[in-house]
């Protein structure tokens, strides 16, 4: 059995990727972190401040989950699991081209004090996703290896651009190098476009 060693600084991404037995922990509090491409950025001590949960219960349930044996895990999250609006849905290429008359419908429904995201595009050069922010939640200070586009396509926020603030609404545009602090707090329901480039 893998070495369990869990701190308020381990990687959700990583904690779900070594211990997938984990994922129901997250799912039965409807947590976005399975799927969610931020869980890369995003520690045990965040997602507890995110969702208002005890961080050491938290983490103490986890580590219980860790324990069950994979297949019991799988037989507990299930095939509807699949179809969960938490999954990363990527887009099936039939045309040379990919098309979305209105991109914010890609997550039509933003579940209160929640954060919702959903990769909508995913190649070799770029990855596409849409987040969609309940009003008061927060996208904490987090950095991405590689540079990114941010567009607000709905709603007001307040945005962290490495040592700047600013207050913005749909329509603004933010190009970052790789590894710029940044971070976003929903004033109102905000639903944001995120290009990953490689």
């Amino acid at each position: 059995m893998d070495n369990i060693q869990l701190s308020p600084k381990t990687s959700v991404a990583e904690l779900l990727t070594r211990w997938p037995q984990a994922i129901p922990i997250f799912l039965k509090r409807n947590m976005s972190c399975p799927g969610c491409s931020m869980s890369t950025f995003e520690t045990l001590e965040d997602a507890s401040r995110i969702y208002h949960l005890d961080l050491k219960q938290f983490i103490n349930e986890i580590s219980q989950a860790i324990l069950i044996p994979q297949d019991l895990s799988t037989a507990q999250t299930g095939e509807p699991n699949r179809s969960s609006k938490l999954q990363i849905q990527e887009q099936i290429m039939t045309t040379p081209y990919t098309f979305f008359p209105e991109i914010a419908k890609a997550i039509e429904t933003i579940p209160t004090d929640s954060i919702v995201s959903r990769t909508v595009f995913k190649d070799e050069h770029m990855k596409a996703i849409v987040f969609a922010f309940a009003p008061g939640q927060e996208l904490s200070e987090h950095t991405a290896s590689v540079p990114a586009i941010i567009q607000i396509i709905e709603g007001d926020c307040e945005m962290t651009l490495g040592s700047d603030r600013f207050e913005v609404s749909a329509g603004a545009w933010a190009r970052m190098p790789a590894n710029l602090p940044h971070s976003i707090v929903a004033r109102t329901p905000v639903k944001m476009l995120l290009l990953m480039l490689s």
